[in-house]
C-alpha cells in the first residue's frame, strides 16, 4: 500500500529532478552508469548541474524526515550535512557550477581523481543493495531513473567533496567518508 510519505516523498524528488540526469534507465539490482560524473560532463552543462544539486539536496532532506537507512539523522546530522553540501555543490546554485566547471576535469586527469573514479565504482557495488532497499521503502523502485539520477546526484557530492577534501585526497580511499552518510551511497556507513 502505498502511504502519504511514500507518495510526498516520490513527488517531491521527481519534481525536483525534472528532466532524467540518467543514460538510460537501470534493471533491477543493476549498478548505475556512473559515467556522467566519473567523466565530468556533469560540469559542462548548467541545467544538469543546477538538478543534480538540487536532487542531492532534497535527498538529504528526504533523509531526515524518513530516517535513513542509519537511522542517526537527528540532530546536528541535517546542519553537517548541509554544510557538507554546501561545500561539495557551492553556496549558491551558480557559484557552484562556476568552480566546478573550473576545478573538475583537471581533478579528474590527476591521480588523485582516478582513485576517486576506482574508489566509487567499488563503493556503490558494495553498497547498492542497501539504497536500493531504503529507496524502495519509500516508494522509488530501483529500476526507475529516478533511482539512478539519485545515485548520480550524489555521486557528484562525493567528487566534489573529495576534491575538497585533504584527508580523502591524501588516504585515496572514500573510506574517510564512511561517517558521513549524507553522500550514502558513496560511503560504507
Amino acid at each position: 500500500m502505498l502511504t502519504r510519505r511514500h507518495l510526498l516523498g516520490t513527488i517531491a524528488l521527481a519534481t525536483t529532478v525534472g528532466a532524467s540526469v540518467a543514460v538510460r534507465p537501470t534493471s533491477a539490482r543493476a549498478i548505475p552508469d556512473l559515467d556522467p560524473v566519473l567523466s565530468g560532463r556533469f560540469v559542462e552543462d548548467r541545467a544538469l548541474f543546477f538538478r543534480m544539486r538540487g536532487l542531492s539536496g532534497t535527498l538529504l532532506d528526504l533523509r531526515l524526515g524518513y530516517t535513513g537507512p542509519f537511522g542517526y539523522e537527528r540532530g546536528a546530522w541535517r546542519r553537517r550535512a548541509l554544510d557538507a553540501w554546501r561545500q561539495a555543490y557551492g553556496q549558491t546554485p551558480d557559484a557552484g557550477f562556476a568552480t566546478a566547471q573550473r576545478e573538475v576535469p583537471a581533478f579528474l586527469l590527476r591521480a588523485d581523481g582516478r582513485w576517486f573514479g576506482d574508489a566509487a565504482s567499488e563503493t556503490v557495488q558494495r553498497t547498492a543493495a542497501g539504497f536500493a532497499d531504503w529507496t524502495t521503502r519509500i516508494g522509488i523502485r530501483e529500476d526507475s531513473r529516478l533511482y539512478e539520477d539519485m545515485i548520480l546526484a550524489q555521486g557528484a557530492m562525493a567528487l566534489l567533496l573529495s576534491m575538497r577534501t585533504p584527508e580523502a585526497r591524501a588516504a585515496r580511499t572514500l573510506a574517510v567518508f564512511d561517517g558521513l552518510t549524507w553522500i550514502w551511497p558513496f560511503c560504507g556507513g
